[in-house]
């Protein structure tokens, strides 16, 4: 028998739940994704009831890192990139 070995780099930041990515995708549609959005989407992301995150996980550079991760296809599925 084979071993086999993980070829996944260690994470530097924590993975977001389904909900997570799926509010963080939806407000990304909402607000746009330049730079001068991510706080708005923070602040949306930091104050939802149903994140259960210190609101000081949601700031813009995580929120955008976040969503570089995050493909979201037209017919609104929502697939993370962390394989």
């Amino acid at each position: 028998m084979m071993s086999s070995r993980s070829t996944r780099r260690p994470q530097s930041q924590p993975s977001l739940s389904s909900i997570e990515a799926l509010l963080l995708a939806q407000a990304t549609w909402e607000f746009g994704t330049a730079p001068k959005d991510w706080p708005a989407i923070a602040n949306l992301l930091s104050k939802h009831p149903l994140l259960s995150r210190p609101k000081s996980f949601f700031t813009p550079q995580v929120s955008s890192r976040h969503s570089s991760r995050i493909c979201v296809l037209n017919v609104g599925l929502v697939v993370s990139l962390d394989v």
